[in-house]
């Protein structure tokens, strides 16, 4: 009997399907045309991170970002962003940051089917679009920098295949039916400077879905890598 409750408790928490997995913020720190930055994050199970950014000009910013995710018979998740960023440094050296961002992937679950107690069958892909802006704020000491950023999205999902069916819900119909959804993720990162060039960084960050409550959205954000400006 506590087997079977165990085997229950485990397919309850770990059948649900994952239709989106929110990636880390990126929050350049380049104040000079020509400067470049180059960072990685990972949280330690499946996700990872890579982030880059080109100073075109003293307080503008390009951006290329890429998220990947990879859990075998549950969720892949391929994330490609382009962006620019502002920047402005007040007299106490802090800043106020901005960055307007469009990401394009796909997200696919893949469910095998051999367990009798799974709540969740069936193989889905669909097309993300995310438009996002993030405003943040930096507070810059001589070995360490904290940021509070805050990204606001629209995330839509386009192309579905398949037929995806979590609790007797189909979620692929779900998502038919509801394309668009508004999420917003305010974040936190510790970064502490390691050499001129090098930095440590811990991040922790929150998405809520105001759009829908659903438990089909990735929630919780905690990461750590490193960043190098070249």
């Amino acid at each position: 009997m506590h087997i079977f409750f165990l085997v229950m408790l485990f397919c309850l928490t770990s059948c649900s399907p994952v239709i989106y997995i929110p990636n880390d913020h990126h929050v350049p720190n380049l104040n000079e045309e020509g400067q470049g930055e180059l960072s990685f994050t990972t949280d330690l199970t499946r996700r990872f991170d890579l982030h880059s950014a080109y100073a075109i000009a003293d307080n503008l910013n390009a951006q290329f970002n890429y998220s990947g995710y990879n859990k075998i018979n549950d969720v892949r998740q391929n994330l490609f962003e382009l962006g620019l960023g502002y920047s402005h440094k007040n007299k106490e050296g802090n800043e106020v940051l901005i960055s307007t961002l469009i990401a394009f992937g796909n997200n696919i679950n893949e469910f095998d089917n051999g367990n009798t107690f799974d709540i969740t069958t069936g193989f889905q892909k669909a097309k993300l679009t995310r438009t996002s802006l993030i405003p943040a704020y930096r507070i810059n000491e001589s070995h360490f920098s904290v940021t509070f950023s805050s990204r606001i999205s629209v995330l839509r999902f386009s192309d579905l295949e398949g037929e995806l069916v979590h609790e007797d819900m189909s979620v692929t119909q779900f998502l038919k039916a509801n394309t668009q959804f508004v999420l917003f993720n305010p974040n936190f990162t510790y970064k502490q400077t390691l050499s001129n060039r090098v930095g440590f960084a811990l991040s922790f960050g929150q998405s809520f879905n105001l759009s829908q409550s659903t438990e089909l959205f990735g929630q919780r954000i905690l990461s750590f890598g490193f960043d190098m400006k070249i």
